[in-house]
């Protein structure tokens, strides 16, 4: 099976998007949707709150957050890519950029694993960026102890201690959506 990305943007130029999808379709298979600002809020309204000059670039992966999948892109186009989301930043200056990558699980998990990023500094918005391939060997054993059912585990990057952690874990089921946070090593549910 090939491997697949869904690149979803707003507020990108023409020659932004053209880069991205060209990097991205070496190693995918790639489908594409601009979003409007009404399907943002709606959408993303719990990381973003009217802020009408965000710039969100979204890449949800088919393949899991491993090695492999740095094998597949090739590190030299894991570099370009990640150049491009900096350039695009620092394009921006203080305007909000949300970059969300979105992975199919890891090893042993099939959780999807979302890491997050919404800043509108450029220092700790790049170092997110470039951290995020290390976390290969690292997020597997953070979560190890993660509740049985569990359908989402969002990364954010904390600037002060300058390491990306696990913000929550969701559990959807029929009618209700479970949230967890991770205290002293244990998730605890929180509604």
């Amino acid at each position: 099976m090939e491997s697949h990305v869904q690149f979803r943007y707003h507020d990108l130029s023409i020659r932004e998007i053209e880069v991205i999808y060209i990097y991205l379709t070496k190693s995918f298979y790639v489908t594409e949707e601009q979003l409007s600002l009404d399907e943002i809020e709606k959408e993303y309204s719990h990381m973003v709150e009217n802020d009408y000059s965000l710039t969100l670039i979204e890449l949800a992966f088919s393949g899991k957050f491993d090695d492999s999948f740095f094998t597949i892109l090739t590190p030299e186009r894991w570099y370009s890519i990640k150049n491009i989301i900096k350039e695009i930043k620092h394009r921006r200056g203080k305007r909000s950029v949300l970059v969300l990558l979105k992975f199919a699980g890891v090893i042993n998990i099939n959780s999807d694993i979302v890491f997050c990023i919404i800043n509108k500094f450029d220092k700790p918005f790049e170092i997110a960026i470039e951290k995020i391939e290390y976390l290969v060997d690292i997020v597997p054993t953070q979560l190890a102890n993660l509740p049985n059912d569990i359908t989402e585990v969002v990364y954010h990057f904390d600037d002060l201690s300058a390491k990306w952690i696990p913000f929550h874990a969701r559990r959807n089921d029929k009618n209700y959506s479970s949230k967890f946070v991770l205290k002293d090593g244990k998730w605890e549910i929180i509604n």
